[in-house]
């Protein structure tokens, strides 16, 4: 077993954040395990404000804002007081500072390897890049590092590798996981591990269902008027800062930590403002910070105080989110557009002396490479009411437009062959902001995390002998002719999934199959299914089931799954007399509902 332990940098929420961002980042890249802390020091939560007399008893416990199940089923965790090599040592490693910071006198110097920044105290003044194997040669790894030291961690043998208070910057300028399309899948893992608990999110809604659509703005003060004094704004001046970016019509809530609120009169009698305690919540001082960032995630348009990590973790948040996410710039910090680095480039840092300090735009965290270039993840989706008809249906095949068949013998065989090498990898982009589910990948949210799916590809050797032993059970059943149209791999759904109740595409997927495959859970997950006259129905799989069924009717899967992973797969077909005259027909269909409520009141009237 190879360990990965740390000690968080010692400093607020969201540089801790950073830490364990890091920390995720460099186990991805040399495969350890993580020794989780118990908790952390945390800059204003904690009660020793003075950093020669911390005391662990005002640590805090960061599972209490994140979601530790999220983290520990995506990455190779252990909690520190069960490493069996830290057994009867726990007092000798602890410093007042750190549970770690004596670690390298107590732990056998042939198993531990502390790593330590060259010339800084965090790594991200070091301007260096880890990665987990050697890149010779590699065009794309060159124009990353920009001729940054590079260093290979598995270089490292050691059973135990580790930092101390060090891990401050950000991990998708200094960790290398590889090609572009390893970096889109660890920037989706972290950006999903390290979001808020939802119940922030549901919590958050009741400013919303207040004062309606929002702007927000986040004035830095407290520390900054002794480190950072020169930067800020004065109170007289903060009016005119904020007219540059917010219309006045529009509420505007300000996160602040400024305890004398008359500093901002001059911007009450301009904007209709609101702060924090104007909500009435119950909560405590750490999660009262987290509701700030989260309330202004949720805003139409957010500004915040350049040089704060905590206004930079609130445009994280609304980066990953779709939102507008304007990092390089504050009510502190107005850029003429000429001077801010274009978001498209990828490696933005070799437009900047190959550089990337930590204020500057993090804005490559929350975006997708494509080719060669940086993308929004969302899409935006518009549905156009004014097109549809309730009173067009969906073709009928069979009375009973759904039957569950055995899988033929001659692909279990074949299916679990494959099944069993498979390796599941997130699906990166997609995501889309529905106006009907909110944001989805394929239709799917989560309850738990930010929305995402698995996926598995499997052999064309097997689809092609799937489709030529399925198709002729689908058109005995339907009795029409039809043509293959599209077959995936095996699909993933985590914990906390939910299919909105949907129909699919008209021109390629009117007829389907479910070939269940896998699960690890407790409780079964039931497919959701409305014939034609809407009469709804729970289907359930078992390894060896499949479900023929007529995709233009409406299904999904309504109840978030609870378990470890839920796995299928689909065959498509259309008739193959199918063409424009009839698919534009059906166009007119709605495709998409919220729940079964709204199914059926939209077909009331017929």
């Amino acid at each position: 077993m190879r360990y990965l332990s740390f000690s968080p940098y010692f400093s607020g929420l969201s540089n801790i954040i950073m830490s364990y961002e890091l920390i995720l980042s460099i186990a991805h890249i040399t495969k350890r395990k993580i020794v989780l802390p118990p908790d952390v020091w945390m800059l204003f939560h904690s009660k020793d404000y003075n950093i020669n007399d911390w005391k662990k008893k005002d640590y805090v416990d960061i599972w209490k804002i994140l979601d530790k199940d999220v983290v520990t089923k995506e990455f190779d965790c252990i909690d520190f007081y069960d490493v069996p090599e830290f057994q009867g040592k726990f007092e000798q490693m602890e410093t007042e500072r750190s549970y770690t910071g004596n670690i390298g006198g107590v732990i056998d110097a042939s198993d531990i390897s502390c790593y330590y920044s060259y010339k800084h105290k965090t790594f991200d003044a070091d301007h260096i890049v880890f990665t987990g194997e050697d890149y010779i040669n590699v065009p794309e790894f060159d124009d990353f590092c920009q001729g940054r030291k590079h260093i290979n961690l598995n270089d490292y043998t050691k059973k135990f590798l580790h930092f101390e208070n060090n891990l401050f910057g950000h991990y998708w300028y200094i960790t290398y996981p590889g090609d572009y399309h390893q970096r889109n899948i660890l920037k989706d893992k972290i950006n999903r591990c390290l979001r808020y608990k939802n119940k922030f999110y549901e919590l958050s809604k009741k400013v919303k269902d207040k004062i309606g659509d929002y702007n927000s703005v986040h004035v830095r003060r407290n520390d900054f008027l002794l480190c950072h004094a020169d930067k800020l704004v004065p109170s007289d001046l903060l009016l005119d800062k904020l007219y540059a970016f917010f219309e006045r019509s529009k509420p505007l809530y300000i996160a602040t930590d400024e305890k004398d609120l008359s500093f901002f009169d001059p911007v009450r009698e301009k904007y209709d403002i609101y702060f924090y305690k104007d909500f009435n919540f119950n909560t405590t001082a750490l999660e009262t910070d987290v509701m700030d960032q989260v309330i202004c995630a949720g805003s139409d348009i957010f500004v915040g105080t350049y040089l704060s990590t905590y206004t930079k973790r609130i445009n994280v948040m609304r980066g990953v989110d779709g939102r507008q996410a304007d990092d390089d710039i504050g009510i502190n910090r107005i850029l003429e557009p000429k001077d801010r680095i274009p978001k498209h480039i990828v490696n933005p840092w070799k437009n900047n002396f190959g550089r990337w300090e930590w204020p500057d735009s993090s804005h490559p965290q929350w975006k997708v490479e494509q080719d060669g270039k940086y993308v929004d993840q969302l899409e935006k989706l518009t549905v156009y009411e004014h097109t549809l008809s309730p009173k067009i249906k969906p073709p009928k095949f069979n009375k009973i437009p759904f039957k569950k068949i055995k899988l033929p013998d001659e692909l279990y065989d074949d299916l679990y062959d494959e099944y069993y090498k498979m390796k599941f990898e997130s699906l990166i982009g997609g995501l889309q902001d529905h106006p009907e589910w909110g944001r989805t990948v394929s239709g799917i949210s989560n309850v738990k995390t930010s929305p995402h799916i698995g996926y598995a590809g499997v052999s064309d050797t097997f689809k092609e002998k799937a489709f030529n032993i399925l198709t002729p059970i689908m058109e005995d059943w339907t009795g029409v002719e039809l043509t293959p149209t599209v077959s995936y791999g095996v699909r993933n759904y985590p914990d906390g999934s939910v299919l909105h109740l949907h129909r699919d595409v008209i021109e390629s997927h009117v007829l389907s199959c479910i070939v269940y495959v896998d699960r690890k859970s407790t409780d079964n997950w039931a497919l959701n299914y409305y014939d034609h006259q809407h009469n709804h129905h729970e289907v359930f799989f078992e390894k060896g089931d499949v479900l023929l069924y007529e995709s233009l009717c409406v299904h999904g899967r309504t109840t978030p799954f609870k378990g470890d992973f839920y796995r299928n797969m689909y065959f498509h077909w259309r008739p193959t007399v199918w063409e424009h005259e009839f698919t534009s027909k059906y166009q007119k269909m709605k495709s998409s509902f919220r729940d079964e409520k709204h199914l059926m009141e939209y077909y009331a009237e017929t």
